[in-house]
C-alpha cells in the first residue's frame, strides 16, 4: 500500500509539469512551525558555512517529508511545495559550493503512463518524474539524484499482504540500509558533512556528518504559501543516473 501511494503521488502531483507547463516566477512553500527545529538547523547551515573547502565535501537530503512536504487532500492539479526551512538550507550551501544530493526511497525505474499535452498516452520513470519534482520546489542544481530500485525497495513486502508491522520493519532496514550504501558510494569521492532526513534509521551509521532530524509532518494544503522563486545558483548538472533509453518527460 505505501509503495502503490507513493507511485500515485508522483503521478499526480507532476501531471501539470508533464503536460508541458513553464517554469513559474514563484514556487510553492510550506513552513515547519517548531522553533526548536529551525535553531538546529539555523546553527547546523552557520556550522557547515564556515568549514573549508566545501567543493570537496557534499550534503544530503532526503525528498519526501524532507525537502519536499508530504501533503493531504491536494488536488490534481498541485505540484507538492518545498518545505522552506530546507530549501533555504539547500540554497546556502549551493551558494557557499557544497556538492548537493539527493537519496530517496522512491522507485525510480518504476515506470507510468501519462499522458501528455496533446492527449497521447507516455510511458516514463519515477525517477524522471522525480526530476520535475525536484525543479518545480526549487531545488534545480544538484550532483546527482538516487532513486531506489524497485527490487530493494520490495524485500519483505509481499503483494497482497496486510502490511505487517514485520514486514514493514523489514522493509524499513532496507531503505536505510540501501541509503548507507548510497552514502559510501558519495563518500569514495567527498566527504559527507550533512544529511537531512525525516526517518531517524536513515541517519544512523558511517558517513552521516552532522545528522539533521527533520519533523515528519502532513501538511494541510492551507499550509501551502508562494514566494519568489530562488532561481538557479548555477547551471544545472544533468543526473549521472539517469535512465537511459528513456525520453525524458517534458
Amino acid at each position: 500500500m505505501i509503495k502503490q501511494i507513493l507511485v500515485l503521488a508522483c503521478a499526480i502531483s507532476f501531471l501539470p509539469s508533464v503536460h508541458g507547463a513553464t517554469a513559474s516566477p514563484t514556487i510553492q512553500v510550506v513552513r515547519i512551525g517548531c522553533a526548536t527545529f529551525k535553531e538546529k538547523l539555523q546553527k547546523t547551515v552557520v556550522k557547515l558555512a564556515s568549514l573549508k573547502n566545501p567543493e570537496e565535501k557534499a550534503v544530503i537530503f532526503d525528498i519526501d517529508g524532507t525537502a519536499i512536504a508530504l501533503m493531504k487532500d491536494y488536488e490534481i492539479d498541485h505540484a507538492r511545495p518545498a518545505i522552506f526551512e530546507l530549501l533555504e538550507a539547500y540554497n546556502i550551501l549551493l551558494k557557499e559550493g557544497f556538492k548537493v544530493f539527493f537519496i530517496t526511497a522512491r522507485t525510480g525505474d518504476r515506470k507510468i503512463e501519462v499522458e501528455t499535452s496533446r492527449g497521447k498516452k507516455r510511458t516514463v520513470t519515477i525517477h524522471q518524474l522525480t526530476e520535475r519534482a525536484l525543479k518545480v520546489a526549487g531545488y534545480e542544481t544538484y550532483e546527482e539524484l538516487f532513486c531506489m530500485p524497485e527490487r530493494a525497495y520490495l524485500a519483505g513486502y509481499k503483494e497482497g499482504s496486510d502490511n505487517s508491522r514485520w514486514e514493514d520493519t523489514i522493509r524499513f532496514e532496507n531503505i536505510a540500509l540501501w541509503k548507507a550504501l548510497k552514502r559510501a558510494t558519495i563518500a569514495s569521492e567527498y566527504k559527507i558533512v550533512a544529511i537531512f532526513d525525516d526517518q531517524a534509521e536513515n541517519l544512523e551509521g558511517e558517513d552521516t556528518g552532522t545528522p539533521v532530524l527533520v519533523p515528519s509532518i502532513i501538511f494541510s494544503m492551507n499550509k501551502i504559501e508562494e514566494i519568489s522563486h530562488p532561481g538557479k545558483q548555477g547551471e544545472r548538472r544533468a543526473p549521472k543516473n539517469r535512465p537511459k533509453n528513456v525520453d525524458p518527460a517534458t
